[in-house]
């Protein structure tokens, strides 16, 4: 058998075997944190300095920016109150219009998942990781705790400056983070007005019978079999089922969805004569440099 000739003489490609890392943002929370956390005219400043820093924390990883699809519309019609305690903010709508076209300039791959919101996408996301993959994704929502993956997906939330992995989402929630969307379909999530799935039962209760299996359905059965929660509470899950399975197809993630991305190259250049441009001086080239990964 003749020898391999030297990949690059040959025209091969070499196998590449080394691991791969990705930080994870859902663009809208991101820049809605900012919003919420300075001055209006100072918002993208902000997001601008809250990118450099995790530029320097992960100076080896591809940054992924998620973006709305059309899913908060798909779990409306399945529930009208879904996320309807969030009021509409035109002064927020253009500064995220704005912090678009920013985001053209900064190295990493967008994503989106058409019929899905932002979390969907990052799921989708998860869900096509190879095994030398590792993905940090970076939130404060609870919701995308039912993606971690031991030690390889894991979540950082920026305000209390803390990792969540198997083992914290277990100590924090009381479930491993395959069931969070089972718990979160008994317990509700105030966040998104979606509400309790089973009224006036006891909150350890609800967690030990969602511990017990990644859907409710499931859990349930278990619970009945092992008779670890009493006759008189699984009742009250039996009359209340409707809510719960309709929770449940509220809070699930859908990592199936059709996803789309597209990948950007950092653009100093312009970013600071866009920065210039709407008078945000504050940020100067030495910081634009690592907000674009230059």
């Amino acid at each position: 058998m003749s020898s391999i000739k030297n990949p690059a003489i040959s025209g091969m490609s070499p196998l590449k075997t080394g691991v791969r890392h990705f930080v994870v943002f859902d663009w809208a929370n991101l820049v809605r944190r900012a919003y919420h956390s300075t001055e209006n005219h100072k918002v993208l400043e902000l997001v601008g300095f809250m990118l450099a820093k995790q530029r320097s924390e992960h100076p080896n990883s591809t940054f992924v920016f998620a973006l709305e699809g059309r899913g908060r519309e798909f779990r409306a019609r399945i529930f009208s109150e879904y996320k309807a305690n969030r009021s509409q903010d035109k002064t927020f709508d253009r500064t995220f219009e704005q912090s678009m076209k920013m985001l053209d300039f900064i190295s990493g791959i967008q994503i989106k998942a058409p019929e899905g919101e932002a979390d969907d996408a990052i799921a989708a996301f998860v869900e096509k990781r190879t095994d030398h993959d590792r993905i940090v994704i970076i939130s404060e929502d609870k919701d995308l705790w039912q993606l971690i993956q031991g030690d390889a997906v894991k979540v950082y939330a920026p305000r209390k400056k803390e990792t969540i992995n198997a083992k914290k989402c277990k100590e924090i929630l009381g479930v491993a983070p395959k069931n969070v969307a089972c718990l979160k379909a008994f317990l509700g999530d105030s966040g998104d007005n979606v509400p309790r799935g089973v009224p006036r039962m006891r909150t350890t209760s609800l967690t030990s019978l969602a511990a017990m299996a990644t859907t409710p359905g499931k859990a349930y059965t278990k619970a009945r079999e092992a008779q670890t929660i009493s006759a008189k509470e699984l009742a009250r899950v039996v009359k209340h089922k409707d809510q719960i399975q309709l929770n449940y197809r509220l809070v699930r993630l859908r990592p199936n969805l059709k996803m789309l991305k597209r990948e950007r190259k950092a653009d100093p250049a312009g970013l600071m004569k866009y920065l210039q441009k709407h008078g945000w001086y504050r940020i100067n080239v030495e910081t634009v440099a690592k907000i674009t990964g230059a």
